[in-house]
């Protein structure tokens, strides 16, 4: 009996598809959309229809996309092959993890490494119970020779192939003092202490620790300066626009260290704010064309001879401003100042003359600079400048030969009223100095509820 034509035209239609169509057909007549990234790798080798245009419509499976990036990258396209080794010995050995993005890129990261491997892969068997331990297990069948620091283990598969190389020359007998890449120069001391560094941390932060360590630090001091070093990672990633000269960070870094460890009067506490603060006060980080630059904007500042009392209390003051900035990022940056004219008032003659200026400040940065010079909290009024309810001036003394020096920070109401008046450190105005603000007041039509 014939076939019925919808038969014929459906049997047609199939025997005009190339071999690579038939076999993407047959995943999706196959329920596709739930057949694994292993399913879909093997499936296609078996139709002998391996390749990156099969395989794109796949791509949202986590395996499948790693197989893909390998394919369409020509450094790694001989490595996909390796890959999808893998994926048949993992396929077996462990089913159920193969389409979890974290486990998918350890196995790329394996396949990428596997020139290095001392052992076949099908001699492997799993160990551990997680999935994170048995891959691992693998990582170690494949490669590992002699021991390696635990930060080291898992920074193989957490980290970018410039560690994963470090875990293969370590593994093979090399000394870190040998690896010519590394962002800290290896000291011999820091060589052996490196070993001991706890596991949870990254390649960076173990060398810092074993840096800390070397110079003298417990592991208590070590492992706060790493957590303060976090703080600085901007000025670090952006040292390669430096020469490695008395300016780099990582000089510098280590001055910082030796001023930590060997200072009894630094609290272990403090570590973190004081990194922070010489950090920022010695370097400027740029952003330019998405690249960060560095620039050294306070070449002078160097951590010898510091005296602790007077850091601590640096430092405590720029964070209490910082977070003062942080607080008021979201408010304008200038405001309209008051109808009040500027004031001069010039004492003296000749040599011996001082020009004395009241001048307003409605700018953000102008109050921070006068709180950082006067050593008071001047810019938690920024608020209330916004607003219109106060106005903050600043009395300032010009003599003839002398550079200009700040005596009084001012604030008026929207009254036009005196309502506050403080020198450095909050001290009170002498009477010279009440004479010139009752001047200014009279030729402004100022009131006062202070004198």
């Amino acid at each position: 009996m014939k076939k019925p034509l919808y038969m014929r035209r459906a049997e047609a239609e199939v025997s005009k598809r190339t071999p690579a169509e038939i076999a993407i057909q047959s995943l999706k007549a196959h329920n596709g959309r739930k057949r694994s990234g292993a399913d879909t790798l093997l499936h296609l080798q078996r139709a002998g229809q391996l390749n990156a245009q099969n395989v794109a419509p796949f791509a949202a499976q986590p395996l499948v996309k790693a197989y893909l990036d390998l394919t369409l990258s020509k450094k790694t396209r001989s490595t996909a092959a390796v890959f999808i080794e893998l994926v048949k010995v993992l396929a077996k050995q462990l089913p159920d993890t193969l389409d979890v993005p974290e486990n998918v890129a350890k196995i790329k990261r394996i396949a990428e490494m596997m020139p290095a491997a001392q052992r076949s892969v099908e001699d492997w068997r799993p160990v551990g119970k997680s999935a994170n331990h048995k891959i691992m297990s693998l990582q170690q069948h494949l490669f590992k020779r002699y021991p390696v620091p635990a930060f080291l283990e898992n920074s193989f598969l957490l980290t970018g192939n410039k560690y994963a190389n470090w875990y293969i020359r370590w593994t093979n007998g090399q000394s870190p003092r040998s690896f010519e890449d590394s962002p800290i120069p290896i000291s011999r001391r820091m060589a052996h202490e490196i070993q001991f560094a706890p596991a949870t941390l990254d390649v960076p932060e173990a060398l810092r620790w074993a840096q800390a360590v070397s110079l003298g630090a417990t592991p208590q001091q070590a492992a706060a300066i790493v957590q303060g070093f976090l703080a600085v990672r901007d000025v670090m990633s952006a040292a390669e626009s430096l020469a490695f000269d008395p300016q780099h960070p990582q000089v510098f870094a280590e001055s910082v260290i030796r001023f930590l460890v060997s200072d009894k009067g630094v609290r272990v506490q403090d570590y973190g704010p004081v990194i922070d603060y010489v950090f920022d006060t010695k370097y400027e980080v740029v952003r330019t064309l998405g690249r960060l630059e560095l620039a050294v904007s306070r070449p002078g500042f160097v951590m010898k001879g510091r005296s602790t009392a007077a850091l601590i209390r640096d430092v405590n003051e720029w964070h209490r401003q910082t977070r003062f900035a942080a607080a008021y990022r979201n408010l304008p940056k200038v405001w309209k100042p008051v109808a009040i004219p500027d004031f001069d008032h010039l004492v003296g003659i000749g040599e011996n003359a001082v020009l004395y200026s009241i001048r307003q400040l409605n700018k953000q940065s102008q109050l921070f600079e006068e709180g950082n010079a006067m050593n008071h909290c001047v810019a938690s009024y920024i608020g209330k400048c916004v607003a219109g309810s106060s106005s903050i001036w600043t009395l300032e003394a010009y003599p003839t030969r002398m550079a200009p020096k700040k005596y009084l920070t001012i604030e008026l109401n929207s009254s036009k009223t005196i309502v506050q008046v403080r020198g450095k450190c909050n001290r009170l105005p002498t009477r010279e100095e009440t004479a010139l603000l009752r001047i200014w007041m009279g030729q402004s039509g100022l009131k006062s509820l202070v004198f």
